[in-house]
Formats: C-alpha cells, structure tokens, sequence
C-alpha cells in the first residue's frame, strides 16, 4: 500500500457536529496502521533505521480490536519518535512530544481522544517527510555547517 493522506485537524467543533472527524473507524484504523508501516520503510530506507513494530490483522467492520491491539498503532508511532529524535540531528520540534501509549480498558480509563489521534497522524506525517539531504560542510574554523536548498545553519 502507498502513503494515505493523514487526517491531522480534527476539532471540538467536529466532536460537536458528531461529523466524519468525530469518529475513529476501520478507514482511519487502516489509514493510520498503514502509514506507520509506510513511515517505518521510509525511515529504514533513508537513515537506516532498524525498527521492529508490532503487527496487526487488518480490522474490519466486524472486528472489534481489544486494548492491547488499539495500544499497538500509538506504541509503534512511539517507537518510530523515539528512533528520530535519538538518531538525528535534525527533526521538527513537534515530535519530542511523545506518544501515549499505554491505555488501559474501562469506563473510567482514559480514552485517546482527538488531540491524540491527531498527534498520532501529525507525527507519522513529519517522520515519513524527514529526508537525510543535508549537506554537512566541517569549515577550517570547526564551524559546522548544514547546508539545505541554499539555506544554511551554523553551528559553533
């Protein structure tokens, strides 16, 4: 499967409206499981990430997923942030806020909610976008240099 565009700006007002937004189904289960696997390749294929994630049946309309199986998507976007921000220089900002991951079941357990999933959406959207095209330039001063479509970092 290729790339599905992420869903990443759900609101109050869609929880409000009771719209498509307000509601995690098979499509979006699909969408997101998808694109961490899609994003896991790119980061294997672009910085030679070894990242082993936890697999899943392909949900249906007749399948109900147990907390355990919803924890894996959020524990392999997890996973996946942890291996950037560890093991790159550079990486937007946004993803040093991690992934909850540990849900538990129950009426009076915390349930992701919007802003979660979003975040879930927005992560795998950044990481599968990171690219490894910097030029690094180490100048006779020691300055590093980092150098990307003619905009340039310094770092003393």
């Amino acid at each position: 499967m290729a790339w599905i565009t992420p869903i990443t700006d759900r609101s109050a007002a869609d929880i409000a409206a009771q719209n498509s937004k307000a509601f995690w189904n098979v499509a979006d289960w699909v969408r997101v499981y998808n694109n961490a696997q899609e994003t896991n390749a790119k980061l294997a294929s672009e910085f030679g990430a070894s990242i082993t994630l936890d697999t899943l049946a392909t949900p249906t309309t007749t399948t109900i997923q147990n907390i355990t199986e919803m924890n894996v998507i959020p524990k392999n976007i997890e996973l996946m942030r942890s291996w950037v921000v560890n093991n790159t220089v550079f990486y937007p900002a946004e993803l040093d806020t991690e992934i909850k991951d540990d849900y538990s079941a129950g009426q009076s357990e915390t349930a992701p909610n919007y802003v979660n999933v979003n975040r879930w959406e927005n992560h795998l959207y950044l990481m599968y976008n990171l690219t490894y095209d910097y030029t690094y330039i180490i100048t006779q001063d020691d300055d590093f240099v980092v150098s990307q479509d003619d905009d340039y970092l310094v770092m003393q």
